[in-house]
């Protein structure tokens, strides 16, 4: 059974009012300043010798705060983009679901006026966006949780591919030096082990792996219903999602493989975990 559902999805695709169902632009007022700063957060990295506190993103105040501008302000494309962001980061795959609904009921319900408006034919501003989503929602969708044995931690897609690779280093590290260099370094780095991930997939219940797969499940049928609405509605060209594809792919593919392997039904017709979109396609 999947999950239930982590939004008001009707209310954010309800009209704002009669006269003027997608309200006014959003992007010029005090709650999308909000929603910016909500979202906003810093790599250590970048700190050099400055060390102080990090901003850190705010998930669900910036859920509230983009909810709240799309029921009542006025529909917006990088808001609801967001709020599909938020979303994933708080829920995981039952939010990646919820937000390609209200992505999708955003198109169907008000392509001739949510923001921004197309001027003389030209969707190049929302194609922007959405190209932009495509950046920064597999990175949300690989870090996900989708692993988690009662009262331990919870792992997610990127977790499983770095306890992968640690075991391909440990495989060649009796007879090669460099790559017994490189399993050292991986371990001091606190890099999960393949056992460790294993363990973790054991012990977590059957009833737990299901949900998320229909979870993703669910994420699928969402993303191709919206897949075929942009290309109709973006035509000649439109906006590639193929990073969002891909990761969603994966997810799926390895947690069918899962409860698969835990004697649970699966889906016949999602394949192996393969290769992930590299990380470079991606956004930082």
């Amino acid at each position: 059974m999947a999950s239930v559902p982590t939004v008001d999805i009707e209310a954010v695709l309800k009209p704002i009012s009669g006269d003027k169902p997608c309200g006014v632009d959003p992007r010029d007022g005090t709650s999308f300043e909000l929603l910016k700063e909500a979202r906003r957060e810093e790599d250590v990295v970048s700190q050099g010798e400055w060390q102080r506190e990090v901003k850190v993103a705010d998930w669900p105040k910036a859920i509230q705060i983009a909810t709240k501008i799309l029921s009542t302000e006025g529909k917006e494309l990088q808001v609801a983009a967001w709020l599909a962001e938020g979303l994933v980061k708080k829920h995981g795959a039952a939010g990646l679901r919820d937000g390609f609904k209200i992505l999708r009921g955003l198109h169907e319900q008000y392509w001739d006026s949510f923001f921004p408006v197309i001027e003389d034919g030209d969707v190049e501003y929302r194609s922007g966006r959405l190209e932009a989503l495509n950046k920064v929602l597999p990175i949300a969708i690989f870090n996900m949780p989708l692993i988690h044995p009662p009262g331990g931690p919870a792992y997610s897609y990127w977790q499983y591919k770095e306890s992968q690779e640690v075991e391909n280093l440990r495989r060649g590290s009796a007879a090669d030096a460099e790559r017994k260099r490189q399993l050292a370094e991986a371990l001091e780095e606190g890099k999960l082990e393949g056992e460790t991930f294993e363990k973790a997939v054991a012990m977590t219940p059957l009833s737990h792996c299901s949900t998320i797969l229909e979870n993703l499940n669910q994420c699928w049928e969402e993303f191709e219903q919206f897949e075929r609405i942009l290309d109709e509605q973006y035509r000649p060209e439109a906006p590639s999602l193929r990073l969002i594809k891909e990761a969603m792919s994966e997810c799926r593919s390895l947690m069918n493989a899962i409860v698969r392997k835990k004697g649970g039904a699966g889906t016949p017709t999602v394949g192996q975990p393969g290769t992930a979109p590299r990380e470079a396609d991606m956004a930082p």
